[in-house]
């Protein structure tokens, strides 16, 4: 209760100013974080659609020191060479 015997936001359930900048600023990284992985699945769907030999140079280029990207892209580039086709890694037997 307030000084003149109100009920507060906080005592009936209200979110205050309070609440709604803590709220903001807790899900800025996480709306970071989304740009960075919106990013990398960008930059792995160009590099598939071009040959192996020029992933490096497309990479050097599009991400401009920001090496982290690179290596994302590239770990999931390796991996995905070394998956099986999707027919042969999902035989079912009866």
């Amino acid at each position: 209760m307030d000084f003149n015997g109100n009920s507060t936001e906080k005592e009936i359930g209200m979110n205050t100013n309070e609440d709604r900048v803590r709220g903001a600023s807790e899900s800025q990284p996480l709306q970071r974080d989304r740009a960075r992985w919106d990013e990398i699945q960008s930059l792995f769907e160009l590099c598939r659609e071009r040959p192996r030999d020029e992933w490096h140079a497309l990479l050097r280029t599009a991400c401009e020191g920001r090496e982290g990207i690179a290596f994302e892209v590239m770990s999931l580039l390796v991996a995905a060479e070394n998956l099986p086709p999707i027919e042969e890694s999902t035989a079912i037997s009866a």
